[in-house]
């Protein structure tokens, strides 16, 4: 692909804002302006739900979506903001999760964040957690290594039995 200034100059003497780009496979020149050229090569700014929204349906993105308003359907982004009065029903799948507001469902990430204002119901499996102090959480806290989830080992040396003088554990567990 070529691209090359068109050949008039502005009153001021400068180059003009217009770029003329010809294709490969055509003959024909597509003019774009600086402004929308500089859009196309920026990345996309975080997606939205605004408060007096409700959406109905699972949301997926490449970036970051913040949820301001209601959410009833799974949501994936790299990034999963639930804002303080938001309300979410769904799993929540993401790179990072923070929650201030409520989440009806299983979040699973890389890091997850629960906010003090946070209502969470359901289960979050994570590499890495904070729970804020005053966060509500009903449901399983689990890590995950690459992408198998670890669960915690049965601790074999609580049993019912009594504990003898010597070891101060029961008969069936002495070290």
């Amino acid at each position: 692909m070529s691209m090359f200034r068109q050949g008039v100059k502005t009153t001021d003497g400068s180059a003009p804002e217009t770029l003329i780009k010809t294709s490969e496979d055509s003959s024909q020149p597509v003019a774009k302006d600086k402004w929308a050229e500089s859009q196309a090569r920026t990345t996309t700014g975080p997606s939205v739900i605004n408060a007096g929204l409700t959406v109905k349906g699972d949301l997926e993105s490449d970036g970051e979506i913040n949820i301001e308003g209601k959410v009833e359907g799974d949501t994936r982004g790299k990034t999963v903001v639930v804002g303080k009065g938001a309300t979410v029903k769904g799993s929540l799948f993401g790179e990072s999760i923070t929650v201030a507001g409520t989440v009806e469902g299983k979040l699973e990430a890389t890091n997850v964040t629960i906010q003090n204002t946070a209502r969470v119901t359901g289960d979050i499996v994570h590499k890495s957690v904070q729970i804020e102090a005053g966060a509500y959480v009903d449901g399983r806290v689990s890590p995950h290594l690459g992408g198998a989830e670890v669960r915690p080992a049965k601790p074999e040396f609580i049993t019912n039995k009594p504990k003898t003088e010597e070891t101060g554990l029961s008969d069936s567990k002495k070290i």
